[in-house]
C-alpha cells in the first residue's frame, strides 16, 4: 500500500478540467445551432441577391459548412463524461487505499 495524495490531487484537478470542458463543449453545442441558423438565412439571401450559373453550388458550399460539426462536438461531450466517470471510479479506489494508507501509519 502506498500514500496516492499526489494521484488524489491530479486526479481531481483532471475532472474538473474535464468537467470545464464539458461545459465548453455544450456552450458552443449552442452556438452551432445559432451558426446553422444564420448560415441558412445567409444562404437564403443569395438566392435574392445574385444569380450566378452555380447559385445551387454556393447554397450547398454554405450550408455544408456547419454540417457535421454537432455531431462532433456531441461526441467530445459523450468523451468527458466518460472520462469523468472513469476518474471518479478511479479516486473512490485511491481515497480508500490512501486512507488505509495513513490509518496504519498511526
Amino acid at each position: 500500500m502506498y500514500c496516492h495524495c499526489a494521484k488524489i490531487s491530479r486526479n481531481k484537478s483532471d475532472t474538473s478540467r474535464i468537467l470545464g470542458a464539458r461545459v465548453a463543449f455544450q456552450s458552443l453545442m449552442k452556438n452551432d445551432a445559432a451558426l446553422d441558423k444564420r448560415l441558412s438565412e445567409l444562404s437564403v439571401s443569395i438566392k435574392e441577391m445574385v444569380m450566378p450559373d452555380n447559385i445551387g453550388e454556393c447554397v450547398a458550399a454554405i450550408r455544408a459548412m456547419n454540417r457535421g460539426s454537432l455531431s462532433t462536438i456531441e461526441e467530445m461531450v459523450r468523451e468527458c463524461e466518460t472520462r469523468v466517470c472513469e476518474l471518479q471510479s478511479e479516486l473512490s479506489w485511491l481515497e480508500k487505499e490512501d486512507k488505509e494508507y495513513h490509518r496504519g501509519l498511526r
